[in-house]
């Protein structure tokens, strides 16, 4: 693997085209999120959008090989830091 020495002075088409879509898609979500609310209470927004999180990542995890649960007895110490 090849080390950059060098430093861009400016952001490539890919990185500003990035840039663009990521800000657009978190206005949208606002945008989406006001309109929702009429209809959806917002603690049932944050839980969809907790549950579509999850499943995305356990599907990225499973796509990567990735075991998300294990049997190594840190789940109490884990709930319980969760808790506090």
């Amino acid at each position: 693997m090849r080390q950059m020495d060098t430093r861009k002075a400016h952001l490539d088409s890919v990185a500003v085209l990035a840039l663009l879509l990521c800000c657009a898609l978190w206005g949208l979500g606002q945008v989406a999120a006001k309109v929702a609310l009429a209809e959806i209470p917002p603690l049932m927004q944050g839980a969809a959008r907790s549950l579509g999180a999850a499943l995305l990542v356990a599907l990225w995890a499973r796509w990567r090989a990735i075991a998300l649960w294990q049997d190594d007895a840190t789940l109490a110490g884990g709930l319980l830091a969760g808790a506090r």
